[in-house]
């Protein structure tokens, strides 16, 4: 499958957070980061990505861990 479609899959499923990992991801040990209402993507490190993300489960208190 290719990448767009996988990409328009997920669009469409409404998956709230896409995390892109290829080639020059892995290389710079970054990822690739989409938020589902947002054309962006950010590239940011994953511990960072972490920290951002359990501190938006922290603030909506929407999930339990």
């Amino acid at each position: 499958e290719k990448i767009g479609y996988k990409v328009r899959e997920h669009i469409l499923n409404k998956v709230p957070y896409m995390i892109i990992v290829g080639k020059n991801e892995f290389l710079s040990k970054k990822i690739s980061i989409r938020k589902r209402n947002e054309k962006e993507c950010a590239f940011i490190s994953l511990d960072i990505f972490i920290a951002c993300f359990l501190f938006e489960i922290k603030k909506n208190r929407r999930f339990y861990y």
